[in-house]
Parts: structure tokens; sequence; C-alpha cells
């Protein structure tokens, strides 16, 4: 590696590091509602996805579930306060 080589990799390294310090400041400094979300970058094809096993889970409670009709919730009866003692 020549002395030119070395500098071309410090100088991109710096670039994308400053790049992302800027990202950064943008999401810590920046605008803050509720439209701007932060949206991660797309994931390798070859990269195995962390949460499939829940998303699967998510998936098989959402076709086994049923609806109950008819259900009313009763209301237990508060004897309030108790008397005050004389």
């Amino acid at each position: 590696m020549s002395v030119s080589e070395i500098i071309q990799k410090k100088d991109a390294e710096i670039s994308q590091l400053k790049h992302e310090n800027a990202e950064l400041k943008k999401l810590i400094f920046g605008a803050k509602n509720e439209k701007y979300k932060y949206k991660p970058k797309p994931v390798a094809a070859n990269q195995l996805n962390m949460f499939v096993d829940m998303e699967e889970e998510a998936e098989h409670v959402a076709s086994t579930s049923t609806k109950v009709s008819g259900y009313t919730k009763t209301k237990k009866k508060h004897p309030g306060r108790q008397p005050l003692p004389e």
C-alpha cells in the first residue's frame, strides 16, 4: 500500500463518518413532528431476518382469532363508603 492509497481510504472513511454524523444530528436536533420517522436502509438479500418467528406467530394468531358476540360485562355492586365511627 502506498501513502496515496492510505490517504484515499482515510478520506473516504472521514467523509462516510461525517455523513453519518450529519444524519444522526438531524435525527436528534432536527424537526420534531410525528410525520418524520427514521427509515432504516434496506437489508441485504443474503442477510437473515431476526423476526421471522414473530411474523409467523402474528400471522397465525391473526388467522385463528374468533369473534365473541353477545357478551356483556357485569358490574360488581360496591357497597360504598362505610359510615364514620362515632
